[in-house]
């Protein structure tokens, strides 16, 4: 196992820096997919927690619970060869 090439202390070890139009154009990329996956999670908050609607609206009504008959389906033991 080598170590390979140290750096001096006076050197750059991450090579040349890329010129400042380049960086700002990654930092801007970088904003923009913070702000898209922030944005959703912080307008969920603001839903649930600012604006709060102030009436419930339902469209529809409860099924009444029908119960099954004791008897078994028809014809299913009489099939079998």
């Amino acid at each position: 196992m080598s170590s390979g090439t140290l750096a001096s202390p006076g050197t750059e070890p991450l090579g040349p820096v890329p010129p400042p139009a380049r960086r700002r154009r990654a930092r801007r990329t970088l904003l923009l997919l913070a702000l898209v996956c922030v944005l959703p999670v912080l307008a969920s908050y603001f839903m649930f927690y600012v604006w709060q609607p102030q009436g419930r609206v339902n469209n529809g009504a409860l099924l009444s619970l029908t119960p099954l008959p004791q008897s078994g389906l028809s014809g299913l033991g009489a099939s079998r060869h």
